[in-house]
C-alpha cells in the first residue's frame, strides 16, 4: 500500500481516537465535579439536570469515538503493521475501555436516576447512604480511568515496556488509592453533614424548651391570679 495513503489513514484514525479522548475526558471531569457540587453544596434544580444529562452525553460520544477509532487501530496494525499488536499496551487500553464501558453504563442506570429523584434537594441531605457511595465509587472511577487511557494513548514511551498484567496492576493499585481517598473524603463530609443536622436539631430542642418553660411560668402566675 502507498506509504502516503498509509500514513494519512493513521492519522486520521488518531485524530478520532484523540477526539473521543478529548470528549470523553472533558465531559467526565466536568460532569464529576458538578455531580460533587450538587451532593454536598446546592439543591438540583432542573437546569442542573439538563446539564448533567447533557453532558454525560458527550461523554457517551467520546466513549463510541474511542471503541470506534480503537477497533480502527486493531484492524489498521493488523494489515499495515502487525508487529504492533504485540505491544501489551494495546490490549491492556482495551481492557481498561472495557472498565469505562461498564461504568458509564452504571453512571445512566444509576447516578443519573439518583440526581433526577432528588431534584431540588441537597443529595447529601435526600439520597441513603448506600447511593451516595455508589455516586462516589462511580465518580472516582470514572475520574481516574478517563485520564489513564488519555495517558496510555499518547505517551509512546511504554510501548513494548510493560507487560498487560504490569499496567492492570498499576492501573487497579491507583483506582485501590484514588476509591480510598473518595471515600475518606466522603465520610467526612458526611460526618460534617451529620455534626450540622445535630446541631441545629439541638437547638431547636433548646428553643422548644424555652418556649415551654416560659409557657408553664405563664400558666403558674395564671394559676397564682385566680387563686388570690
Amino acid at each position: 500500500m502507498d506509504p502516503f495513503v498509509v500514513s494519512n489513514i493513521k492519522s486520521l484514525i488518531i485524530f478520532v481516537h484523540l477526539s473521543g479522548l478529548a470528549f470523553g475526558v472533558g465531559g467526565a471531569w466536568m460532569l464529576d465535579l458538578y455531580i460533587l457540587r450538587k451532593m454536598y453544596k446546592s439543591p438540583v434544580t432542573q437546569e442542573n439536570i439538563q446539564i448533567i444529562s447533557f453532558v454525560s452525553k458527550i461523554v457517551l460520544i467520546g466513549l463510541v469515538m474511542l471503541w470506534f477509532s480503537g477497533l480502527l487501530f486493531i484492524v489498521f496494525y493488523y494489515f499495515v503493521q502487525p508487529e504492533s499488536l504485540l505491544n501489551h499496551k494495546i490490549w491492556a487500553k482495551l481492557a481498561i475501555v472495557i472498565v469505562l464501558t461498564l461504568n458509564g453504563y452504571c453512571l445512566h442506570k444509576f447516578v443519573l436516576p439518583i440526581v433526577v429523584k432528588n431534584k431540588n434537594k441537597i443529595i447529601i441531605n435526600a439520597a441513603s447512604l448506600k447511593q451516595i457511595n455508589l455516586l462516589t465509587l462511580i465518580g472516582c472511577i470514572s475520574f481516574i480511568t478517563w485520564p489513564l487511557v488519555m495517558l496510555l494513548g499518547t505517551f509512546k514511551s511504554i510501548n513494548f515496556v510493560f507487560s498487560f498484567s504490569e499496567i492492570l496492576t498499576g492501573y487497579a493499585l491507583i483506582l485501590l488509592v484514588a476509591i480510598t481517598v473518595a471515600f475518606l473524603l466522603k465520610s467526612y463530609l458526611v460526618e460534617q453533614e451529620m455534626d450540622r443536622k445535630i446541631r441545629e436539631l439541638s437547638e431547636q430542642m433548646s428553643c422548644a424548651t424555652d418556649q415551654l418553660t416560659n409557657k408553664q411560668k405563664e400558666i403558674d402566675a395564671l394559676i397564682k391570679v385566680f387563686r388570690a
